[in-house]
């Protein structure tokens, strides 16, 4: 699912910021059952700056048209978010307004990021938000 999202960036957590800076389209890859009543969420970013210097993945035009997205967008492969569910989960464009979730990712695209997150994990950050 992508879901609007007040994601932390590893660069924003290394200067000792907690808290996003704003919310912004985010693909919840895993829920982890933990003990007790809550669950981890794993939050990867999607973002519009191609950074030729990090792993990412394209969002093909059509399904980045489908999720409602503007501009040419990625997902990041080298960071993610560890959050309770659901916490940080925000309304797109804002309290008052529409909903929380953009769409889902196809079947491939989300095969392809699963393996993308695999093929990084030695480069990954893991963020921790609140779930740790």
């Amino acid at each position: 699912m992508v879901l609007e999202y007040e994601y932390v960036w590893a660069h924003e957590y290394d200067k000792g910021c907690g808290n996003a800076v704003k919310s912004r389209p985010c693909c919840l890859i895993w829920v982890r059952e933990k003990e007790g009543p809550q669950k981890q969420a794993f939050w990867v970013p999607i973002s519009s700056v191609n950074d030729p210097s990090r792993p990412k993945l394209e969002i093909p035009s059509a399904e980045r048209r489908s999720l409602g997205l503007r501009k040419q967008s990625w997902l990041l492969l080298d960071e993610m978010n560890i959050d309770w569910w659901p916490l940080q989960v925000r309304k797109i464009g804002g309290e008052g307004k529409g909903d929380f979730l953009y769409g889902s990712l196809s079947d491939h695209l989300y095969a392809q990021l699963v393996e993308g997150i695999r093929q990084h994990r030695e480069r990954r950050r893991l963020i921790p938000r609140h779930a740790t």
